[in-house]
Parts: structure tokens; sequence; C-alpha cells
């Protein structure tokens, strides 16, 4: 069911499953370059300049996306999937 579904996601984008890893990346430099450049935010000592903000900034969009997609995928795979929720064996009446 993963491939299938990373195969429909993509079908017909330009690039492909590029988009996958290149769109996150955008968004993580983006706001590195914001937060860790523009802004100069600090998060510790043990953390100096932006790089360690974009490692530490990174597991928390991680952990974010992963949520997120989870959540807004959910629904349509149980949905789409019902044949395979419904199937009951060896059901002793």
């Amino acid at each position: 069911m993963i491939k299938r579904e990373i195969k429909n996601r993509y079908k017909g984008s330009a690039i492909g499953l590029i988009w996958s890893l290149l769109v996150p990346l955008l968004m993580l430099g983006a706001y590195v370059f914001v937060f860790g450049v523009l802004f100069g935010v600090q998060l510790d000592d043990d953390t100096e300049g932006p790089l360690g903000y974009g490692l530490w900034f990174f597991t928390g969009l991680t952990a974010f996306w992963l949520f997120s997609e989870s959540i807004s995928v959910a629904p349509d795979l149980l949905l789409n999937n019902a044949v395979l929720i419904k199937k009951i064996r060896g059901c002793p009446r």
C-alpha cells in the first residue's frame, strides 16, 4: 500500500519523488536563513550559529511533519481501503 500511495501521489509531477525531499529541505533552509541568520536566534552556548540552530529545528520539523502527514492521510487511507478493514476471517458464529 505504501508503494502504491507514493506512486499515486507523485504520478503527474515534473520531478516525482524528489519533491518529497526537496520541499522539506527548502522549507528548512528558509527557516534557518530567516531565524538563524537574519534574526540571529541562539538556543544555548552548545549550538553555535545557524548550523546548530538548523539541526535543532530539523528535529522538531521532522516530528511535526510525521505527525501532520499521518493525521492528514489516515482518514483517506481508511476510506479507500475499507474492504481490507471489513474483511473478517475465521469468525465463529
